[in-house]
């Protein structure tokens, strides 16, 4: 009778630890939040509503998330997009990912923030999408990047109608600007009438006046982290722009399925207002002088996505600004030639690979390449 009490007694155990380690396994959800657009969702929300264990998706949209196997409700969520649930059985590592779609909102109040000033989780940053900047007010009718950072507290363009950037009585120089993590050197054209590069490249501007976090070193002052568009997946799309004082050229669409490009390029009108002088001057051998001011810009992106856990881009962007002045004088009954031009460039060229793991772990790798010189 005894032995038949410890025979039972080991059943019990062992099928107690087994139901135990069955019920105890976890499992891995992962996958990318988009917009209807294949944009991805930075800090989109994923919850699971049956045990309250969520989660938020990193800058390009990917999100991992650990949970028991059984039944799942999820809940993606993300600030202006219409919620989204699931409800499935989990029982292995499984890739999910979600589309959300726009909502449109009827009313909108604007209020008080009831966040008390001193609890704020960062009182220095602030973020700025591409919708925004086009509606700020702009000179010329141009929107422009740098200034519409001037019109945020803290941030100064040190005179009107500049593109320039002071911050709390800083030097232009005590500013890191970024694009794509790649530090650019000069931020304007023209001594800064023109910001650098053109807003409609720009996904997203996180300011940072104070409080930045310390992977950004080097500056006192602010940083400035530009992050570019990848393009449009889903179809071909293109603006021209003439302006006052300059005109513009962009484009973006998809290569294949899983590829696509951005491409934007301006240059100055300037060049126009003296061509008539120069060619009397410098080709038809009149007398007299001229100068010129020109400037330009190039940006180009190729975006490819091997999967929803792995992508690849390439950057390359090129900017110059040219001061060119040329003399023919007589003195004496002798002809005297005096010309001189210069040339102020910031060239970048960047990749980045991005891949999440399967240890649950996200890793990037970015290679840079950036050249500014002054030349005579």
């Amino acid at each position: 009778m005894i032995k038949m009490n410890n025979k039972k007694l080991v059943f019990f155990a062992v099928l107690f630890f087994y139901v135990f380690s069955v019920f105890a396994q976890r499992f891995t959800i992962s996958g990318k939040i988009v917009n209807s657009q294949n944009e991805a969702l930075p800090f989109a929300t994923v919850l699971d509503k049956n045990n309250g264990t969520g989660t938020s998706a990193n800058e390009d949209g990917i999100y991992i998330l650990k949970l028991p196997q059984g039944e799942a409700k999820l809940m993606y969520s993300f600030t202006g997009m219409q919620k989204k649930e699931i409800t499935f059985r989990l029982t292995k590592d499984t890739v999910i990912n979600i589309v959300l779609n726009n909502i449109q909102l009827s009313e909108v109040e604007v209020s008080e923030s009831k966040i008390p000033f001193f609890e704020r989780k960062n009182i220095g940053e602030y973020s700025i999408n591409t919708q925004t900047i086009q509606k700020l007010p702009s000179f010329l009718g141009q929107p422009d990047l740098m200034k519409s950072i001037t019109l945020l507290p803290g941030f100064s363009s040190g005179r009107d109608g500049l593109a320039n950037l002071y911050v709390r009585g800083g030097d232009r120089g005590q500013n890191l600007v970024l694009l794509d993590g790649v530090k650019l050197y000069t931020t304007n054209h023209l001594g800064g009438f023109v910001s650098l590069i053109d807003p409609l490249c720009v996904k997203k501007i996180d300011a940072y006046k104070g409080g930045f976090p310390a992977r950004f070193g080097g500056r006192v002052s602010s940083v400035i982290d530009i992050h570019s568009k990848n393009g449009n997946t889903q179809k071909l799309h293109g603006t021209l722009n003439p302006g006052v004082l300059f005109s513009s050229f962009f484009i973006n669409g998809p290569i294949k399925k899983k590829s696509s490009f951005i491409t934007s390029f301006r240059i100055s009108n300037l060049y126009a207002l003296n061509l008539k002088k120069k060619w009397q001057v410098k080709h038809l051998g009149g007398l007299g002088s001229y100068s010129n001011i020109n400037f330009y810009d190039f940006f180009a992106k190729y975006h490819h996505s091997f999967n929803p856990r792995k992508t690849f881009s390439l950057m390359v962007y090129n900017a110059a600004d040219i001061f060119e002045s040329y003399e023919h004088s007589l003195n004496n009954e002798q002809e005297y030639f005096n010309q001189g031009k210069s040339t102020t460039q910031n060239y970048l060229l960047s990749a980045s690979y991005r891949s999440v793991l399967k240890n649950d772990a996200y890793w990037k790798i970015n290679l840079n390449y950036t050249h500014y010189a002054i030349s005579d």
